[in-house]
């Protein structure tokens, strides 16, 4: 977090080291730090990558990478999304949990564009709303996270049980994958 915040990445544009990763650590850091009154945001952009290189003698370097980007859209299926007839109702707009080795993620009165959101998250790649729908949507969602997601260990489906699904559908009238 604190380098993202620094050299101003977001989660999937920081390629480091596995015990990096949030939770990835059995000893973590805590920073403490005085920053003054009437600090811009960009000093204090500057402040943290000297904190950073002169306390943990971090050395980055800039790189460009190919990387997959997705788009949420519509192909030659017919959306069966449900617009939010009702105001959300008091506390978390969404809901993620675990359970026995898949994801179950529910959205309640938000636009696509949070749900492009969270599949940047699981992605670890961005993904654009190009669904062309506008408006506040319900909807669910359960799925098996896969190597995209750094950290996550996937587990095999419970015996007798149809294989959890991953976040591609694939058209069969397509010729690339849709996410």
């Amino acid at each position: 977090m604190l380098l993202q915040r620094a050299y101003s990445l977001l989660f999937y544009q920081l390629v480091s080291p596995d015990w990096m990763l949030q939770g990835g650590s059995e000893s973590g850091y805590d920073v403490a730090a005085k920053i003054p009154a009437g600090t811009t945001a960009e000093q204090f952009r500057l402040m943290l990558q000297n904190l950073l290189a002169d306390r943990f003698h971090l050395t980055v370097h800039r790189e460009t990478r190919d990387m997959p980007r997705y788009s949420l859209r519509f192909g030659n299926v017919v959306p069966t999304l449900r617009r939010s007839s009702e105001p959300a109702p008091p506390g978390p707009r969404f809901a993620q949990t675990f359970a026995d080795g898949h994801l179950q993620y529910a959205q309640h009165n938000m636009p696509l564009k949070f749900f492009a959101g969270f599949l940047t998250t699981q992605l670890s790649a961005p993904v654009a709303d190009e669904s062309g729908l506008t408006g506040d949507y319900d909807f669910s969602i359960e799925f098996k996270p896969d190597e995209r997601w750094r950290g996550f260990q996937p587990a095999a489906s419970p015996a007798g049980s149809e294989p959890f699904p991953d976040l591609f559908f694939r058209d069969p009238e397509s010729t690339g994958s849709e996410a």
